[in-house]
């Protein structure tokens, strides 16, 4: 995006960036996570999941989407994954990169479905770069055990080679993303030495996500049992090194490079946004029964798709929407520095990003 788009999405107030959770159905059971249990105790909210249908009809009222994360639960555990990409892609002319981000339990479903999407991206000349992340927590004992299952690591590890394969047929990226957690935090030299073990025998993207407590992972509950300053203190520490291994020279590094060091500003004083939040405005997060918030974090609920006949450009213009926004603008939502909300709010707001971080490298600040 060139400053000219950005100037126009903030004129308009209108998102380019969309996370979508196509559902919360999972195959593992993670420690820093309550997706796979809302689903356990929700047994049938998964027949309430939008299809195809619905889906296409909710992208199709809004074409201005530049970027746009898929995410769960399991997204390969949509069998038709294939059909949802196809009803972003082609109705978001302008779609820049597609985040796809998975455990990596199901290698020969999603090296089939990855490959689907690819082929009809050629096919259609689409212009979007795909970006599939894997998601690594550790080496296998550290991993098994935030993930939840026995053997999770293994399979995680069998999809990144199958994946990487498929580069010698098809331009994408592929990579790895890693929650630094209070899970992982007391043994994260080990955690760090493997990510960078797989980025050189892969040739990957190595990311880090910070771990919030948040509606989309349904996990508030655990803000009460950790010790968060305890956490904090120790990933602040961390950051350099998580810094060192992410870096790779693209573009997509270079934003995330700057996120660490707004990150370590705001872990200096987290009760205050580092940046100007973009939630409601640039960027929002559909679940998958068309529920729409600001963002992954806030549960503030805008209003459901379905009731609103699928319009999501009548959803951004409504009063609802206003009233969330205003509550973000005056910080009365979860403070936060969350990676992908913060990453948007720097491209909606680079001279406020690029002001905090000069600030960020004054040693005496």
């Amino acid at each position: 995006m060139g400053p000219l788009d950005i100037i126009a999405h903030r004129i308009g107030d209108k998102p380019f960036d969309l996370e979508f959770a196509v559902t919360y159905r999972c195959n593992l059971r993670c420690v820093q996570c309550d997706i796979w249990r809302y689903d356990q105790e929700n047994p049938n909210k998964a027949m309430e999941e939008m299809d195809i249908g619905e889906i296409g009809r909710i992208f199709s009222s809004y074409g201005g989407f530049r970027i746009v994360g898929i995410t769960g639960g399991e997204p390969f555990l949509r069998g038709d994954l294939d059909l949802i990409i196809d009803a972003i892609s082609s109705s978001q002319r302008r779609l820049e990169r597609l985040f796809i981000t998975t455990n990596g339990q199901l290698t020969d479903i999603a090296r089939g479905k990855v490959k689907e999407i690819l082929e009809a991206r050629e096919a259609s000349d689409g212009k979007f770069s795909l970006h599939i992340l894997i998601s690594i927590d550790g080496p296998p004992e550290i991993h098994d055990g935030i993930r939840g299952a026995v053997g999770a690591y293994d399979r995680a590890r069998s999809t990144l080679g199958a994946l990487s394969d498929l580069r010698g047929e098809f331009d994408f990226s592929l990579g790895t993303v890693t929650v630094a957690s209070p899970f992982n935090m007391d043994r994260f030299d080990e955690v760090l030495e493997e990510v960078r073990s797989l980025k050189a025998e892969y040739g990957l993207e190595a990311t880090f996500c910070i771990w919030f407590t948040g509606q989309l992972y349904k996990n508030e509950r655990m803000a009460r049992e950790v010790r968060m300053e305890d956490f904090r203190r120790a990933l602040k520490r961390r950051i350099p090194d998580m810094k060192a291994i992410a870096k790779s020279g693209s573009l997509v590094s270079m934003g995330r490079s700057m996120f660490y060091d707004l990150l370590a500003l705001w872990l200096e004083n987290p009760r205050e946004q580092v940046v100007p939040c973009g939630g409601a405005s640039a960027r929002y997060f559909l679940d998958p029964y068309g529920n729409l918030y600001p963002c992954t974090i806030y549960g503030a609920k805008i209003g459901n798709l379905r009731d609103r006949s699928y319009d999501l450009g009548r959803m951004i213009n409504s009063e609802e929407r206003l009233r969330v926004r205003e509550a973000i603008k005056a910080q009365r939502c979860p403070i936060c520095c969350n990676t992908c909300e913060t990453i948007t709010a720097m491209m909606a707001y680079p001279e406020r990003a690029i002001g905090k971080w000069l600030l960020s490298k004054v040693p005496w600040k």
